[in-house]
């Protein structure tokens, strides 16, 4: 595609051949010989720097609601070679509101500083971003060629997290420590109870001395709190970055007091997922799926996983279920 620059030197060219025509010497023929001698050089130069130039884009995985995150574009070119001018058309797309911006950016040549393309993070969701045109420009700038670009990457923004309105202490939201179940690997218990010895329990764990008065081998059986964990649901139909936030103070919390926590959640023509929750990385993993579609295909079901406790969390409230 070619330039502004490309058609003043054609001009140029013009204005030579004239002179030539209407000026009797030799500085004519040498002044339209010199015109076509930098066209052929910077097209002979140009060609293989565009045809080997490459554009790299680089994110971050996770990105925080209210802090700055940006795509950073690269050219990768070889070193012998040289381009004149790197041009890029991206797009910016919030997949969880269903939002898109474009916008036109400059890229440096090899060897230059990369060009950072800015997120918006104002809001969660998973940014895609794009090039949807790569323009590369010869040296002297006559033309433009068209190049393909890399491809889409995305950043899931997740919430920052903030203390709901919730009914009772978190560990409330546990089942109560009145169900007690046997201890996996046995061991000291503060609970126990007493069965008779069978193929495969640890000698250690007999009970020698009432072993001694019933005649036969009775062994202490460690039990521990049966907490059932928490399944946790959300409902992001009214106030989604309310109930984001809210959502991850609540799994925080459940973590740190070491109760066993999943979030459930349905997607439209999808089905029920639930994801286990054993860290913030496996809440910023489920974030990602959560984000990753617009926040009218998820249905909120006031229900929680069998045989767990639950918990809805709703905008700045938390409530049992």
């Amino acid at each position: 595609m070619p330039t502004y620059r490309f058609f003043l030197f054609l001009f140029g060219l013009f204005a030579a051949w004239l002179f030539y025509l209407f000026y009797v010497g030799w500085f004519g023929i040498f002044l339209i010989a010199v015109l076509l001698c930098i066209l052929a050089v910077d097209l002979v130069y140009s060609i293989p720097g565009i045809a080997l130039c490459r554009v790299e884009a680089v994110s971050p995985l996770y990105a925080q609601r209210g802090f700055p995150a940006a795509v950073t574009v690269k050219t990768v070119l070889p070193a012998f070679l040289r381009v004149g001018s790197v041009k890029l058309k991206y797009r910016l797309r919030n997949v969880f509101y269903d939002e898109e911006t474009s916008g036109k950016t400059p890229a440096c040549v090899s060897g230059g500083k990369a060009v950072e393309i800015k997120l918006p993070t104002d809001r969660c969701g998973c940014v895609k971003a794009e090039l949807k045109r790569v323009w590369v420009g010869d040296l002297l700038g006559f033309f433009v060629l068209p190049k393909k670009g890399p491809g889409e990457v995305a950043v899931t923004v997740l919430p920052a997290g903030s203390p709901p309105r919730i009914l009772g202490d978190v560990k409330s939201l546990s089942d109560d420590m009145t169900n007690l179940k046997v201890k996996r690997g046995g061991g000291f218990a503060e609970d126990h109870d007493l069965k008779e010895y069978q193929e495969g329990d640890p000698v250690r764990s007999i009970h020698w001395k009432l072993s001694a008065k019933m005649n036969k081998a009775i062994v202490r059986e460690a039990l521990v709190p049966d907490r059932r964990g928490v399944s946790v649901v959300f409902d992001l139909e009214s106030q989604p970055e309310e109930t984001l936030d809210s959502l991850k103070w609540l799994c925080a919390e459940l973590l740190a007091e070491s109760v066993d926590v999943n979030i459930s959640w349905t997607v439209k023509d999808g089905g029920k997922i639930v994801r286990d929750i054993n860290g913030m990385r496996d809440f910023d993993r489920a974030m990602g799926e959560v984000l990753s579609h617009h926040r009218e295909d998820i249905v909120f079901v006031g229900r929680a996983s069998e045989g767990r406790s639950g918990a809805a969390v709703q905008g700045r409230q938390v409530r049992p279920l």
